[in-house]
């Protein structure tokens, strides 16, 4: 599944021209468009969003509108059910635990 663009010397696509861009493609659906807030971040835990492991969040620095492209960031947010599925299944599996791991550190 597409969820980023990188334009060789240009950059990352900002957020609202990669869905108008590749909006056709079998790529991530929006499922939020607003300020990123704890609120958000904790919506999206709980599961209240239709997402099981979680979401890419993006947006634009504020100030840095005059080359959007600098001013783009991004953060995971991982859903609370697959943060216990990685611990479910790292028990066993030690692909898992290096998932869990990764995960866990972004999480933090």
């Amino acid at each position: 599944m597409l969820i980023d663009v990188a334009i060789h010397k240009k950059g990352m696509v900002l957020p609202r021209d990669f869905v108008n861009d590749f909006g056709h493609l079998k790529s991530a659906q929006v499922i939020y468009e607003g300020n990123f807030t704890d609120q958000f971040v904790q919506d999206v835990r709980e599961g209240k969003y239709p997402v099981a492991e979680g979401v890419v969040a993006k947006g634009i620095i504020d100030g840095k509108r005059a080359n959007d492209v600098h001013g783009l960031w991004m953060a995971k947010i991982k859903t609370n059910w697959w943060m216990n599925e990685l611990k479910r299944r790292a028990q066993t599996d030690p692909a898992f635990r290096q998932a869990l791991a990764e995960n866990s550190s972004e999480q933090g």
